[in-house]
Formats: C-alpha cells, sequence, structure tokens
C-alpha cells in the first residue's frame, strides 16, 4: 500500500469518529508514512525539439505542442474549447482545473500558428481537440498511449509520460529567467512550493559549470592560505604532549569503554558512535543520566 493510500485510510477513520458518529475531535497518534519524492524524468531541450519534429499527425503535434507550451496537464490539454483562445493576448483560459480553479496561460507565437494550421484543417466546434463521439472531447488516454509510442520509437526513457512535457515545461522556464511567481501562476499551483520542490529540475550541466566555477575558486584560496602558511615562521610549540583518556562504564551490568583525546570522544562502544566527536563531558553526562558508573583510567 502506497503511503498517501495509507494517509487516506487514517483520514478517512478519523473523519468517520468526528464527522459521521459527531465524536469530539481529537489527535491520534498514528505513525504516518512519510510520502517519497520521486525524481520525475524531464525531456531535454533537444528532446523536445526531437519528439515535435517526429510526429507527422498535424493533431497529435498539436496536442503535444500545446501541452509543453502551457505546462499543461493531459486533463487540461484535451477539455481546451475553441473560443478561449486569444490570439492577440497570446493566452488560453483554461477552465475548472485541478482543485476547480480557472486561470490564464501564456502560450508562444509558434505555438498559436500551429493551432491555426490544425483548426483551419480540422475545423473543431466545441472543443478544440474533438474526441471520436459527437460533442466528446479527445481522451486523455489517446494522448498517453500516442505519446508512449512515440517516446519509444525515438529509445528516450521509457519511465517518461505525458506529464512530464508539463515538467519540462516548468524547469525549462524557471531556468532560463522566468520569475518563480509567474511561473507557479502559469502552472495553477496554489503554493510556490509545490512549483520550487516538485517541478523544478535545474540544467545539470549549468549546475556542473557553476560548481566547477566554485571548486577553482575554493582550490585557489587553498592555495593562497597554505602559500601564507608556508612564509611564517613556525614557533616551537611549549605546550605538553595531549594525554588519551580512557573511562571504564558499567551500565546494566556490562562495562563500556570510551577513549578521549583533546576533550573530545575518539572511540565509542556499537550502539554509540554517536559519541564521536562530541565533547568528552557531554558524552559521560549522557552515560550518568541512564544511571551508569563511570571511572577513569
Amino acid at each position: 500500500i502506497s503511503p498517501e493510500y495509507q494517509n487516506t485510510i487514517i483520514n478517512a477513520i478519523k473523519f468517520y469518529f468526528e464527522k459521521v458518529l459527531r465524536g469530539e475531535r481529537q489527535t491520534y497518534y498514528i505513525s504516518r508514512p512519510r510520502k517519497k519524492y520521486k525524481i520525475r524524468p524531464i525531456l531535454s531541450y533537444e528532446q523536445v525539439e526531437v519528439l515535435m519534429n517526429s510526429i507527422s499527425n498535424l493533431k497529435q503535434k498539436t496536442v503535444m505542442q500545446v501541452m509543453y507550451s502551457g505546462a499543461l496537464r493531459t486533463g487540461e490539454v484535451v477539455s481546451l474549447l475553441t473560443d478561449d483562445l486569444n490570439r492577440k493576448e497570446r493566452t488560453y483560459f483554461i477552465r475548472d482545473a485541478k482543485g476547480a480553479k480557472d486561470r490564464y496561460i501564456t502560450i508562444p507565437q509558434q505555438t498559436i500558428n500551429l493551432i491555426d494550421a490544425y483548426i483551419e484543417k480540422y475545423k473543431p466546434t466545441k472543443y478544440l481537440f474533438a474526441g471520436q463521439k459527437q460533442g466528446k472531447h479527445y481522451s486523455s488516454k489517446s494522448v498517453q498511449i500516442k505519446f508512449e509510442e512515440k517516446i519509444k520509437q525515438l529509445g528516450f526513457d521509457e519511465a517518461l509520460t505525458p506529464h512530464c512535457l508539463r515538467h519540462s515545461r516548468i524547469s525549462h522556464t524557471l531556468n532560463n529567467g522566468v520569475k518563480l511567481e509567474m511561473a507557479s501562476k502559469n502552472a495553477g499551483h496554489s503554493n510556490v512550493n509545490i512549483t520550487s520542490k516538485t517541478y523544478h529540475h535545474y540544467d545539470h550541466d549549468e549546475m556542473r559549470q557553476q560548481f566547477d566555477d566554485a571548486d577553482e575558486k575554493i582550490l585557489e584560496k587553498m592555495n593562497r592560505h597554505k602559500q601564507i602558511a608556508t612564509t611564517i615562521p613556525q614557533r616551537p610549540s611549549l605546550s605538553l604532549p595531549i594525554q588519551e583518556k580512557i573511562y571504564h562504564i558499567l551500565l546494566n551490568g556490562k562495562t563500556y569503554i570510551l577513549k578521549e583525546k583533546d576533550n573530545k570522544i575518539i572511540y565509542a562502544p556499537e550502539g554509540a558512535k554517536w559519541s564521536i566527536g562530541v565533547s568528552s563531558e557531554k558524552a559521560i553526562g549522557w552515560f550518568k543520566k541512564k544511571g551508569a558508573t563511570v571511572m577513569e583510567k
């Protein structure tokens, strides 16, 4: 059972006792599973271009291009109404999207040109992408099947789904200067944190370059400090050599050994490895709180 489904069950039980049985609202101390955040694969700039150029069917190509350009969900792109396109403003009105929210999206001129070519050929009426049945829109399942067929044909990652077009578009715009708030609003997210945490995939080449530049500066500063250190005359140390201390700890009938150097724990028994590196006072104090007898050797 997925973490999301487990949380749904817990919430349903809570709802039943508090709302259906009209019980008092209270806190239930139940361990909830952590939601897994998996990195969804996205298309590179080159892959988007290859994908679009490989689609010969005008309707399928327009669906994919509109979905990418508008960062739309599959259900949103198939539900588009023909009259909701504003060519002058280069916007499309998205009705009753996820969370029962309406919004406007901005789309590039080249996508509008493709839509116009598609409309001239197919002459849709109510829905921009009409289905086989009269008065019905194109099915989300059809979009998924056509997308997966093309991905397999091109040899791309088969984990890619039509929703990855949305992820790709949001990441591409954010990585090329669009403000987070604008990208979030265009995507229809209620919170910019959703856009940043789930949808923003950093460009690996740009990230690698930035870290390479940082590493060059770090090495330069390290070498500079190393050169300064070699020019400073070394004075003989007047301090006494640091002695190691060993503590024997008796706890619950067992004897444990802690080793200390320079007031830091350098050796701890199995199960207490957290002690290594902490101050001796803190580590020994922890054992004493447990009722242990501590003897210095």
